[in-house]
């Protein structure tokens, strides 16, 4: 007795869910199918593995089964034996090849654990913001009395290298990245001004 449509499905799905990358051919027969839905169901099955990842060949010329050679090819080709039969002339042949799963998705972060560590770091954020807007305030009053104008990068690096002062000041003084980021605003600026090309 012949398998249905949907059974013929399922069996494709169960056989290509145990053995992705078995020969499409032979379990066209096996379960008593076309090749062409052998490969529909296959495709399915390694899409929903998240093998995404699809190699387009199309053929050059009318060609009698398959000649490596005459065959045009956008992107890499496993093998010959992977290649499946175009329903026309000319038309396209979306092939997946063996990929690595797609890695799975990071777990999230609850916002506490976060705001927990960095406090742990940097300080409570209500006290770096005191510490960052009392040595801006400082900073700009003395400009102001002197009429200095800085440059919009010579600003944008005061103010950060405050906040991390603060930071510094107010959670843990050995956090190595603090200091490098002071080092880091300070370079940007010192290279403008010596005439390097902006990064």
């Amino acid at each position: 007795m012949s398998m249905h449509g949907k059974e013929i499905r399922a069996e494709l799905w169960r056989y290509f869910s145990g053995s992705p990358f078995a020969d499409v051919v032979e379990a066209a027969e096996i379960i008593g199918t076309s090749t062409a839905t052998a490969y529909r169901i296959r495709r399915e099955v390694l899409v929903n593995m998240g093998h995404t990842k699809k190699y387009v060949l199309t053929k050059s010329r009318k060609l009698k089964g398959y000649d490596k050679r005459k065959l045009t090819t956008k992107g890499s080709v496993a093998s010959i034996e992977e290649y499946r039969a175009p329903e026309e002339e000319g038309s396209p042949i979306q092939l997946a090849l063996p990929l690595a799963p797609a890695a799975p998705a990071p777990a999230p972060v609850a916002v506490d654990d976060v705001l927990n560590e960095r406090a742990s770091t940097y300080g409570r954020f209500v006290d770096v913001a005191e510490t960052t807007q009392t040595l801006m305030g400082a900073i700009a009053t003395r400009l102001a009395e002197r009429g200095t104008i800085v440059q919009h990068d010579q600003a944008l690096a005061l103010q950060m290298i405050v906040q991390k002062l603060a930071r510094i000041a107010n959670g843990d003084p050995d956090h190595l990245d603090s200091w490098l980021d002071i080092a880091g605003y300070a370079t940007l600026v010192a290279e403008r001004l010596s005439g390097k090309a902006p990064r």
